[in-house]
């Protein structure tokens, strides 16, 4: 499973941007902005909105 954000939004094919810079045309019904889950070309669900923290190592 990955997770990206949503960047575009045509119909029903959704375009999410992945955290490594990469893009991927997947199916579902979110909008445009919004944090998801992907897998095998399906968005699975709406991921949470959680702090992000960086740890340094």
């Amino acid at each position: 499973m990955q997770e990206g954000t949503v960047v575009a939004v045509e119909a029903a094919t959704v375009t999410v941007a992945l955290p490594g810079g990469g893009q991927i045309k997947v199916c579902g019904s979110v909008e445009v902005g919004q944090t998801v889950f992907v897998r095998d070309g399906v968005v699975e669900s709406v991921a949470p909105s959680l702090p992000v923290v960086l740890i340094e190592i």
